[in-house]
């Protein structure tokens, strides 16, 4: 198992900007939390990062890092209080989204069918040359067992050609250089894809796994800070809320006839596809009378549509607890001018017992209050972000005289969002060390692996100066 460490910092100038930088991969061979933290604390001990000049810290959602009681984050905390969690929000979506597919087996049956049709496809050099004939642009696409996020990728060919991978599967169901078996299977995913069931439930998940993907992007971005991603998180909610009205539905449907209609097939709900149950004989008269059974477009709609919008809405209430609650603590410095005058005394008296470690605080609250009524009589009406702020004090040198403010909004902008930037260094582990470079140890490894992921950093180096340094350490004729 390997541990990515990355830490996230503000550098002041000028132009202040927060920029994240690769540490190293760390082999464990334990993924307990009480083990993944001495690993952890090990080695920023030996980079002589002190654990108590941090303020944030963010991993992916195991419950081995995210754990209450005995997780890396609790520990951490342990330690410095003042190392505020944030869960990783791209993490905590693709929960969102394998709770959602996972709660129905409407949704179940959905991505199977979905990752049956590739799988025939991809298994035969033909089925794909034929697929290709009828789809020349969007091809289908695997599912991904991670990333439930990018499950987009394989339900857009369904959502804009799904006439043309069913002429490729009609096709082949006819096809004369195809055999029984293949003929066979052909023809059953003909007839789960000329479902008007399977039809609405491509339009009805394309619709939100799009607009989550959306988001889990925006969220990637360097610029967001966490009070921006708890507003795009509520946005999202709010738009799966407006979804869930009826008018949501019956635009589902709309968009599902007209799927229907290049298929040419029935834009109804059937009921053959409906189990229903066996009737028993009453023995006597008090017993309650069987329920009249629901239509299938009513039990389509209770059962598919409004439940995994339902577990939707409630799971993006659930995991983002965390993030509203640090939210709650630095979102007034996301945009001070629009709070309130005695709002702000509370707020900074929060964030003051937030800062505080014993007889150590990083800021006084009543200071704080009294720098942000004199900053907001002297800033321009364009400046509203922290970032912004933070530049126009540096470029007027008043940075000194807002020393908590100033630190304030440091620590702000630089609580991780999210980790993902961070494991997309794995491309670059497994591009340096392949099956031919085993043997690669781990100093080596880590350090290449800088060198091709700080490669910006890199560029800046006097490289002579580092080779002629190199060359008289090692050169072995003494110089006379």
């Amino acid at each position: 198992m390997t541990f990515i460490i990355s830490f996230v910092q503000c550098i002041t100038g000028e132009e202040p900007c927060i920029k994240e930088h690769f540490l190293g991969f760390i082999p464990v061979e334990h993924s307990a939390g009480g083990a993944l933290t001495e690993t952890l604390l090990e080695q920023l001990e030996k980079m002589k990062i002190p654990v108590k000049n941090m303020r944030g810290q963010s991993y992916d959602n195991g419950a081995n890092m995210k754990g209450k009681n005995s997780g890396v984050h609790r520990r951490i905390l342990n330690i410095n209080p003042r190392v505020f969690y944030v869960p990783c929000t791209t993490h905590s979506l693709n929960l969102v989204l394998s709770d959602a597919a996972q709660s129905c087996l409407e949704a179940v049956e959905l991505f199977g069918i979905l990752q049956q049709i590739y799988n025939f496809f991809e298994s035969s050099t033909h089925r794909w040359t034929v697929l290709k004939r009828h789809v020349p642009s969007l091809t289908v696409k695997p599912l991904s067992q991670t990333r439930w996020e990018s499950r987009i990728n394989a339900v857009i060919p369904f959502r804009y050609q799904i006439g043309e991978i069913y002429d490729a599967l009609l096709e082949l169901s006819i096809d004369e250089r195809t055999d029984a078996l293949s003929k066979t299977l052909a023809l059953s995913l003909v007839k789960k894809v000329k479902s008007f069931k399977f039809v609405a439930s491509v339009v009805i998940w394309h619709s939100i796994l799009f607009r989550v993907n959306i988001i889990s992007k925006m969220l990637q971005s360097e610029t967001i800070d966490v009070s921006t991603a708890v507003e795009m998180i509520g946005k999202t909610r709010q738009g799966m809320i407006e979804m869930r009205f009826e008018k949501g539905f019956q635009q589902a449907l709309v968009d599902a006839r007209d799927l229907c209609d290049s298929l040419e097939i029935e834009s109804e709900f059937s009921q053959e596809s409906e189990i229903r149950p066996r009737k028993k004989r009453k023995q006597f008269d008090y017993e309650s009378q069987d329920e009249a059974p629901l239509s299938p477009k009513r039990r389509f709609k209770q059962s598919f549509y409004f439940y995994i919008l339902d577990v939707t809405i409630s799971s993006l209430q659930e995991r983002f607890e965390q993030l509203n609650a640090v939210n709650e603590k630095f979102g007034f410095l996301s945009n001070i001018k629009k709070v309130k005058q005695d709002e702000i005394l509370n707020k900074c008296k929060d964030l003051h017992l937030a800062l505080r470690d014993g007889y150590h605080i990083d800021i006084d609250g009543s200071q704080l209050y009294q720098e942000i009524l004199v900053m907001l009589t002297l800033l321009p009406k364009e400046v509203t972000t922290p970032l912004e702020i933070l530049t126009c004090l540096n470029l007027n040198r008043l940075a000194d005289n807002f020393p908590n403010l100033s630190v304030a909004l440091r620590i702000f902008p630089t609580l991780p969002v999210t980790v993902t930037t961070g494991e997309r260094s794995f491309s670059k582990l497994k591009l340096i060390k392949t099956y031919l470079r085993s043997s690669m140890s781990q100093e080596r490894l880590v350090s290449l692996a800088t060198i091709s992921i700080e490669r910006d950093l890199l560029q800046n180096i006097d490289i002579e100066n580092i080779m002629k340094d190199f060359a008289d350490k090692k050169a072995r004729k003494v110089i006379m």
